[in-house]
């Protein structure tokens, strides 16, 4: 019942009602004899619909609600089923091209097998297919089902009409004013005196169409001419040129870059040969970054594309800055509240600047393509707080240079590649699958003091749900992303190399790099000094006054002690997928539901081995505080799903030229545990009294971890 489906809401709901319809219900009985038909019913039979109609109380429409008096209707369908069928002989008569046995699977039914009579539907459009894909485009198949009452089966006979097999005469374009014809006609999978395809034919539009150079190209922008006396055909193919050439100015908020602005010049269809010219310059509150790229998609007119990416980029991440700008807090505000969070934020600045050269190859006749990738980049990270430097301490990269930098980290990496792609549209794809697998090598042996291997996959598949819209049908799309990375010959990958989630890329109810492992590492605090009754012994200025501050009154003396604190290490693995159903609205405006599931996690525990010396401080003075070996994580924060559900609305805006989303997300799988470190209580006699001791106990109460429950998000970007 596709068209009279009852939805099953309250009277009352009147919006989500179908007002009765007879011809959508005539519709409706052929589809159910269609789908008994399919299970081996040849002969089922729906009867004429029995229609009880009764008065109800109908209120007159407001908003959800309505009040007056209607009618409502039920209807019974009483149907004959008949017997069950089963497929007795099958043959084909007619065909020259292929052999019977040949033939014969695309049937998908044996002799035997229940009667399904959409499958041999289905198989007459494979039939002509199969036969397109030779030049048979002419070809017809007519079935002849002869049923056998008695033994309950049905003989099934298909008439082949193979007809003329055609070739390929003639391939002209227009509406090309800019770009020139062998930009096009290298993407055509048929040559002129060849035998014509209809496979590849359609496998041809699809690449004209990732080009992105004209607007998509349909059945009706194409025409196919046969010469039936010589058996040719002559294709005449319309194409509408898109502006290849944009300087933009974009602008937004983004949980990556904070508040930004950027310039952009940028063709896709450089001089009209297909090459690919790009500047980009973007400032945000929290990332720099300049680049400037070229792509030659055809070297020396053969289809090897090359090109090279130059790029100098300035990232901060102030965990407590970012946290209080999802919250709408001043971050002096939400540090008074928790005194301790800034002894667990992080707070650096990555710098890194480097050039990338690429070349790729396809396959034959497959949206296939091998590639190999070359990266040398040069990068610093620079630490504003102890948790940062404690964090690239414990990791034991390199050994810090300087007291809170790494710097002259060098990359030399190669990076073997390949892409199967089918997607049919950059921004609002209703069909396609895509696929991408990458090995990443970093090694001395290439240049560069980075020792990693690092493999990624990648996959997205988009289906269009036509639901009667043939124009722009809703649309299924899914995407999975994988990756993991390890050093060797006793090296570590480098801090900004490990996995943080978060954020609008991949779950969208989380903030930006929240989703991580969190570690326990040693480290020293102190505490102000207390007299016998609790307060706080104050230094003394000239005047014999206590010394004020702005946080208060300062300490006189103080004393040290270890505790445990929490860092956040980042994975080295990490698994993230999502699934959407996009609704367009208007134009280029989508409303997609959307689930985001994904874990960060440590799987290389051996990478996480805590430098000796970087812990000498609490060693030595502090024997009794237990040191660990290596940076555990927490086992309620590793290997633990997070999820996010919601809805988001996205579109083009053509003043930034670049896709617009606004987003909710909430957070149905995620943290909240409290968690207790692994030490031991610093001892009495380490502290002047029991006022001071009692002091410092807090530090080592159990660590609440929550999660938060949702978030509203805005952004220039797109997830896939």
């Amino acid at each position: 019942m596709i068209y009279s489906r009852p939805v099953g809401a309250p009277p009352w709901f009147y919006w989500f009602h179908k007002t009765y319809d007879k011809d959508k219900i005539e519709a409706d009985l052929e589809k159910i004899r269609e789908v008994y038909q399919d299970h081996g019913y040849f002969y089922a039979l729906p009867n004429e619909p029995e229609i009880k109609m009764t008065d109800t109380v109908n209120r007159w429409p407001f908003f959800f609600y309505s009040w007056g008096h209607g009618k409502e209707v039920n209807v019974t369908i009483p149907i004959e089923e008949g017997e069950q069928y089963r497929l007795g002989k099958f043959t084909i008569r007619g065909n020259k091209l292929f052999k019977q046995e040949q033939l014969a699977p695309i049937l998908q039914m044996k002799t035997g097998d229940v009667f399904n009579l959409g499958k041999v539907r289905k198989s007459l459009e494979n039939y002509t297919k199969l036969y397109g894909q030779f030049g048979y485009i002419n070809f017809t198949a007519n079935p002849e089902p002869e049923p056998d009452r008695k033994k309950h089966l049905v003989n099934l006979t298909l008439n082949f009409e193979e007809e003329k097999q055609f070739f390929v005469h003639r391939i002209e374009f227009s509406g090309n004013t800019k770009t020139r014809d062998k930009v096009i006609r290298r993407e055509i999978l048929l040559d002129e005196g060849n035998i014509f395809s209809s496979a590849l034919w359609d496998y041809s539009v699809l690449k004209i169409n990732q080009l992105g150079f004209f607007d998509p190209v349909k059945k009706e922008d194409y025409e196919i001419h046969q010469n039936p006396k010589d058996s040719s055909v002559d294709i005449d193919l319309k194409v509408k040129e898109k502006g290849h050439q944009s300087i933009g100015f974009s602008g937004g908020v983004s949980g990556l870059s904070g508040t930004f602005i950027g310039l952009n010049y940028s063709t896709n269809n450089f001089l009209g040969l297909g090459e690919t010219l790009s500047l980009q310059a973007q400032w945000g509150t929290y990332q720099k970054l300049y680049s400037f790229g070229f792509t030659e998609p055809y070297l020396f007119d053969r289809a090897i594309t090359t090109g090279f990416t130059i790029f100098k980029s300035e990232y901060h991440y102030d965990q407590l800055q970012q946290l209080a700008a999802s919250q709408n807090l001043n971050p002096a505000v939400l540090q008074a509240e928790q005194a301790t969070l800034g002894q667990y934020t992080q707070n650096f600045q990555q710098n890194s600047s480097g050039f990338t050269l690429f070349a790729s190859y396809p396959l034959h006749h497959v949206f296939a393509r091998v590639g190999l990738t070359y990266s040398f980049s040069i990068s610093s990270l620079q630490a504003f707080n102890s948790a940062s430097e404690a964090y690239f301490e414990a990791i034991n990269f390199r050994g810090l240079v300087g007291p809170n930098s790494l710097t002259g980290i060098t990359t030399s990496q190669v990076m073997p590649t390949y892409l199967y792609n089918t997607v049919n549209d950059n921004f609002a794809p209703t069909a396609g699958k895509y696929l991408y697998a990458s090995l990443a090598f970093s090694g001395s042996i290439i240049g560069g003091n980075v020792n990693t291997i690092r493999p990624v996959l990648e996959g997205k598949y988009y289906k269009a749900v036509s639901r009667g819209k043939l124009q722009k049908p809703d649309v299924v799309a899914l995407h999975l992303t994988a990756s993991t990375i390890t050093g060797f010959s006793g090296k570590v990958p480098p801090p900004f190399s490990r996995f943080y989630m978060g954020g609008e890329e991949d779950i969208r109810g989380y903030d930006i790099r929240t989703i991580s492992p969190i570690a326990f590492y040693p480290s020293t605090s102190s505490v102000c000094n207390r007299d016998n009754a609790g307060n706080i012994i104050p230094a003394v200025g000239t005047n014999g006054q206590p010394v004020i501050s702005s946080t208060g009154v300062s300490c006189g003396s103080s004393t040290s002690f270890p505790f445990s604190t929490i860092i956040y290490p980042g994975g080295d693995t990490e698994i993230v997928t999502s699934a959407e159903y996009r609704v367009p609205i208007a134009g280029p405006v989508y409303l997609a539901a959307f689930v985001d599931i994904g874990t960060d996690f440590v799987w290389h525990v051996n990478q996480l081995k805590i430098d000796p010396t970087a812990l000498s401080s609490i060693t030595t003075p502090y024997p009794y505080f237990p040191i660990p070996k290596y940076l555990s994580p927490i086992g309620v924060t590793n290997y633990r799903p997070r999820s996010s559900t919601g809805l988001e609305l996205s579109g083009m805006m053509p003043i930034i030229n670049a896709p617009v989303r606004i987003f909710y997300g909430y957070n149905w799988l995620r943290l909240d545990s409290t968690v207790f470190p692994p030490q031991n209580l610093p001892p009495i006699g380490l502290f002047p009294n029991q006022a001071t001791y009692d002091s410092v106990l807090p530090f080592f109460h159990g660590l609440h971890l929550r999660d938060r429950k949702g978030k509203v998000g805005f952004t220039v970007s797109r997830t896939f």
